[in-house]
């Protein structure tokens, strides 16, 4: 279903809505009571995988029925993006250190579209006042999906802890969406 897409690189254009929720800077009292929001702008790499098939629903879906699922795994390699807050130009990549991979799978046997997108991902944001700040554990971002690649998709991203360099919890990312522009 999936195997012509198999080892593309793509560089998408990104936007991705984010709201922060921080500590004190000077405290690190951990009581989050400053919030920024800020839209980070930027690019993201994607590589496919060789595509697998699963007999098992992969997600809790109303619209998956019984029969040969295709699904594409993907890794991620850049992911720079950049955005203007109250507190000065936060940016934002993807962690080296901690691979961000997805994938997308058929909804329905048979019908390559809508498919589901779920990756796990790992940033580090850099902040002023704060400095360089990760997410340790993945953030979790779906969509569903109507092309491959899925250029226009708007995906949900769930909260995550945001840790300085001492793995000191210093925050939350959370109430995101991430856009996916089309080709950069």
């Amino acid at each position: 279903m999936y195997q012509r897409y198999t080892g593309l690189r793509t560089v998408t254009k990104t936007q991705t809505n984010v709201r922060l929720f921080l500590d004190d800077p000077n405290k690190r009292d951990r009581k989050f009571t400053k919030v920024v929001n800020v839209i980070l702008s930027g690019t993201m790499e994607v590589f496919t995988q060789q595509q697998f098939t699963t007999t098992l629903p992969l997600f809790d879906c109303a619209a998956v029925s019984s029969g040969e699922l295709a699904v594409l795994p993907w890794t991620v390699g850049d992911m720079p993006s950049s955005g203007d807050s109250e507190l000065g130009t936060i940016t934002m990549r993807g962690n080296p250190d901690l691979l961000t991979t997805g994938i997308i799978t058929q909804n329905t046997p048979e019908l390559a579209f809508p498919a589901t997108l779920v990756a796990s991902v790992f940033q580090i944001l850099e902040i002023p006042g704060y400095g360089t700040l990760h997410n340790k554990y993945p953030i979790i971002v779906s969509g569903s999906v109507d092309h491959i690649p899925p250029n226009g998709m708007v995906a949900a991203c769930r909260c995550g802890a945001l840790l300085d360099n001492n793995n000191e919890i210093r925050g939350l990312v959370g109430g995101r969406t991430l856009t996916l522009m089309g080709q950069a």
